[in-house]
């Protein structure tokens, strides 16, 4: 518990000195007041921040790719933004392979990134294993953590986030 505390002590020193975290450093939420967040309104184009594996996998599925596609497409109209990739296993399984997985996932993302067009250097990697799991451990739940993040950075590392307008008769995307 102590060693919890000095952890978050010196993350909170380490953003009031700085001012502002990257994302690469806290991968975190983003006040507005702490970190001016961009926002895009893109019509007609969508960014999907996660993309979901089955147990024990690395291949992406024609629906996963699909995401990657709009990303894909995306990021080829802003040339100055890039990707923070991070990948992520569930509990099942040593912590060592875990850890691989993950990295293989996000080679997956980042490799189907790349063939549709996306420059090495817009994407940064990261992998995690089993270290951030969402679902808590239990039972088909652990699906949620068989996962690949993306977060859209514009050029100066600040997170994007995406207004969607939506119809409001339909609640089609516009």
């Amino acid at each position: 518990m102590k060693h919890a505390l000095n952890i978050l002590t010196a993350i909170a020193v380490g953003l009031m000195v700085s001012g502002c975290a990257t994302t690469e450093e806290l991968y975190a939420r983003y006040d507005a007041h702490l970190c001016a967040v961009t926002t895009a309104e893109v019509p007609g184009m969508q960014w999907y921040p996660v993309v979901q594996f089955a147990f024990d996998s690395s291949e992406l599925d024609v629906g996963e790719s699909e995401r990657l596609m709009s990303n894909t497409a995306l990021l080829r109209q802003y040339p100055n933004h890039r990707v923070v990739v991070r990948g992520f296993t569930d509990v099942q399984g040593a912590s060592r392979y875990n850890l691989k997985l993950s990295k293989r996932r996000v080679m997956a993302v980042a490799e189907v990134l790349q063939k549709q067009g996306v420059a090495a250097t817009r994407i940064k990697t990261d992998w995690a294993g089993e270290t951030l799991p969402l679902s808590g451990g239990d039972g088909t739940a652990r699906a949620l953590d068989r996962r690949v993040e993306l977060l859209l950075v514009d050029g100066a590392g600040k997170p994007v986030t995406q207004r969607i307008v939506m119809h409001a008769a339909t609640g089609d995307a516009l």
